[in-house]
């Protein structure tokens, strides 16, 4: 597959909230995950450039909580400009989100998983999430929702996309992943 020089590694979740908190235009840290990594190129004037990060986890909606299933539940991509102010060289490549995306999905069905969900605000067209292989999936209507620990309120409707192991065995059983 061509990478245009991207590359992924594993880091911590510690490690992807930093960055979240930092550059994430509209949400916040993540409590749990299942694996996080981070994407970066070599520099032409030496060294690395941190790009971006993503963290998958157990998907927030027990509607789609099952063990075979999991969400990518932030991308967060560092600014072009802020890449070249802090690293210098040219503008990193232009699908650090569609590789991202498509790494993450790609390293869950390794690990047995069947589908893997991200949302998306519906003012954001998708096509980074196409691009990666990610197939629309409905839209989630507003409402609110309240847990132990925070309470939300007038969540907005947001696409819901998905990408799908058609090899996984489990497909071909009866009742597919919840039965």
């Amino acid at each position: 597959m061509k990478n245009n020089g991207l590359h992924i590694v594993p880091i911590t979740i510690n490690q992807a909230n930093d960055i979240i908190e930092e550059y994430h235009r509209h949400s916040g840290r993540v409590t749990g995950h299942r694996f996080s990594v981070a994407c970066y190129d070599l520099n032409p004037n030496g060294g690395v450039r941190h790009l971006g990060v993503a963290v998958v986890g157990r998907p927030v909606s027990k509607e789609f909580d099952f063990q075979y299933t999991a969400e990518l539940n932030r991308l967060c991509v560092i600014p072009s400009e802020e890449i070249i102010k802090r690293y210098g060289g040219p503008a990193p490549s232009n699908n650090i989100h569609s590789f991202i995306y498509g790494h993450c999905a790609r390293a869950w069905f390794e690990m047995g998983g069947v589908e893997m969900i991200t949302y998306t605000r519906i003012t954001e067209n998708g096509s980074s999430l196409r691009a990666s292989g990610a197939i629309f999936d409905g839209t989630r209507k507003p409402g609110n929702w309240n847990s132990r620990s925070k309470k939300v309120h007038n969540l907005d409707p947001k696409h819901r996309w998905k990408w799908v192991n058609h090899k996984h065995p489990r497909l071909q059983l009866v009742g597919g992943i919840n039965g």
